[in-house]
């Protein structure tokens, strides 16, 4: 005997959380959640999503104005996390 699942219409992520917020938040939160596995971030892809950009700028403070913390410190790891993610080594820039 097989089971059938009902069909049922997806809910976009947009009508789900608040109207505020961030759009990078949202497209996270749906290629993290993809049910097919192939097209599913893995975790080191997910550290490297634009929406944690903002936690890779030099000199950026945490709301009560310490230094964020080394766990945010994407230099010698951050190119290891990029290789996880992408398979290759992205040349950077030299500034």
């Amino acid at each position: 005997m097989e089971h059938k699942f009902p069909q049922i219409k997806p809910h976009p992520f947009s009508k789900v959380f608040r109207p505020r917020t961030d759009q990078s938040a949202i497209t996270l939160i749906s290629l993290l959640l993809e049910y097919t596995p192939t097209a599913r971030l893995s975790a080191p892809q997910a550290l490297v999503n634009e929406f944690f950009d903002e936690l890779r700028v030099e000199g950026v403070k945490l709301p009560n104005g310490h230094d964020m913390p080394a766990l945010f410190n994407f230099t010698k790891e951050g190119e290891l996390i990029s290789f996880l993610a992408f398979g290759k080594e992205e040349k950077r820039e030299e500034v």
